[in-house]
């Protein structure tokens, strides 16, 4: 999944054993992921801005990615309810 805008809040329920790469530059962001979970592997942040590269599992060839960028964006994983 990818996403590119300003002000806009995403909200995605995902298994908790899910294996996905996440990749985010936000200015202002307001993110909710467990990213104790995750193998970071690039975390700046630098006053309002934040560039973030993690992966939750083991690090694979086409595994799913979700790449956020913009502008004062809300990031917001959920546990999948049917789990």
């Amino acid at each position: 999944m990818k996403v590119n805008g300003k002000y806009i809040k995403i909200q995605v329920a995902i298994d908790k054993d899910m294996q996905y790469r996440f990749k985010a530059d936000v200015k202002y962001p307001k993110f909710e992921i467990n990213e104790e979970a995750m193998d970071v592997k690039i975390k700046i942040k630098e006053s309002s801005d934040l560039k973030l590269v993690a992966i939750k599992g083991i690090d694979k060839e086409g595994m799913p990615e979700f790449i956020i960028n913009g502008h004062d964006m809300a990031v917001i994983f959920t546990a999948n309810p049917e789990r």
